[in-house]
């Protein structure tokens, strides 16, 4: 309700206007509804699209590779497992992503001694196949990070492939990393259309996108991570020029850290093995998968399904090294079994697994008994380096 004074004549008059605000504020709650759902069906239909691509790529590549085989091809069908595995990383990237915006993603950080790498893999694996020329410039040591090596691998991806569209596919991209104070940072500058100024404040905004298939959600997962490494992040841009992507992220303090430091090499050893492992994974296919593995590195491996299997057989053997999957349908997961565990013998040591990234178990395992972690999907060379870091601590 609204009060004026006016005057006719000699008279005074107070005239009152009443607007019905409640009924604006649900047109406003009503649009804004619509536009989250307008948001998310893009966000939707766009990772169908993706997922389906991959998908497609992946049954087609694993029936030409066993066709290969039955015919006595083995190079063909090497090649072609290539490419499946390519698929699985563009899936993982996908799903990576996708938990990281929905609850935040907390890093799984550990010591990582190679950035040069990590960025020149992920920068080629965006490139592949477009026309764009990279120019890298490196100090000769960059400093050691402690990091989740798949989210700041995600932050690379992201910003690659924003500089990708806007160059359409070629032109030069220049990256560079250096020591600068207790940071490393990285940058990325792109020739491309670069960001007008009015939208410039906007792009780390979830849903804000400014392309017709996007889902608008890169930059801000790279602010997010970034930000949850004690980070930030800094962006210049001329429109129709340049744009320029700066990552600062924290260096591994030597003064605090020199364990850490001068067991550079024993975080890249030869692993332990003639170990005896229990794996514990309600999915068959995951549980013989991880079984191999270990068989293929020398170990003798026991498999069971659930903790209340996990806790008979640790009564009656000994292990050298558990591996336990955080949650169980319908049955003792990860977090419940390790206490178990620990109360019939506290010597040894115990990997907790999971496609839950966000669960504090995953981000503080050492808080909950375990010793290392891994996160769904993983490859042989993470499984290494989790069981390299048990036997570490």
């Amino acid at each position: 309700v609204k009060g004026k004074k006016i005057k006719l004549g000699k008279e005074n008059f107070l005239i009152f206007t009443i607007t019905d605000i409640s009924y604006i504020k649900q047109l406003e709650k009503e649009l804004l509804i619509k536009e989250k759902l307008n948001s998310l069906g893009v966000l939707a239909g766009g990772i169908a699209h993706d997922f389906n691509n991959i998908l497609t790529s992946l049954s087609g590549g694993v029936e030409l590779s066993e066709m290969f085989i039955e015919i006595g091809k083995l190079e063909k069908a090497k090649e072609n497992l290539k490419k499946v595995f390519k698929s699985i990383n563009r899936a993982k990237f996908l799903t990576h992503q996708l938990l990281t915006f929905s609850k935040g993603g907390a890093p799984v950080k550990r010591p990582f001694f190679d950035l040069k790498e990590l960025i020149q893999d992920t920068v080629s694996f965006i490139l592949t196949g477009s026309s764009i020329e990279v120019k890298y410039d490196f100090d000769k040591e960059l400093k050691p990070v402690k990091i989740d090596s798949d989210q700041i691998s995600l932050v690379i991806q992201n910003i690659v492939l924003n500089a990708k569209q806007s160059m359409e596919n070629k032109g030069i991209l220049e990256v560079k990393a250096v020591n600068d104070m207790e940071y490393v940072k990285i940058s990325f500058k792109d020739y491309g259309k670069g960001i007008p100024d009015e939208i410039i404040d906007k792009i780390w905004e979830p849903y804000f996108t400014t392309k017709n298939s996007g889902s608008g959600l890169g930059l801000s997962i790279v602010y997010s991570i970034i930000k949850n490494h004690g980070g930030y992040v800094k962006v210049y841009s001329e429109f129709g020029e340049f744009t320029e992507f700066q990552i600062f992220i924290p260096a591994i303090d030597s003064n605090k850290n020199n364990n850490i430091l001068n067991n550079k090499k024993e975080f890249q050893s030869q692993l332990p093995h003639n170990l005896e492992i229990l794996v514990m994974d309600d999915n068959i296919e995951i549980k013989e998968i991880i079984k191999n593995m270990l068989n293929l590195l020398g170990n003798k491996v026991d498999t069971v399904s659930n903790g209340e299997e996990a806790i008979e057989c640790f009564k009656n053997k000994e292990y050298d090294l558990v591996f336990l999957d955080l949650t169980i349908v319908g049955g003792m997961g990860g977090k419940e079994c390790i206490k178990e565990l620990r109360k019939i013998n506290k010597n040894f040591k115990a990997i907790v697994f999971s496609g839950y990234f966000n669960d504090p178990v995953m981000t503080n395992f050492k808080e909950y008994g375990f010793d290392s972690v891994l996160k769904k999907p993983f490859n042989l060379e993470e499984l290494k380096q989790a069981i390299n870091e048990c036997f570490l601590n």
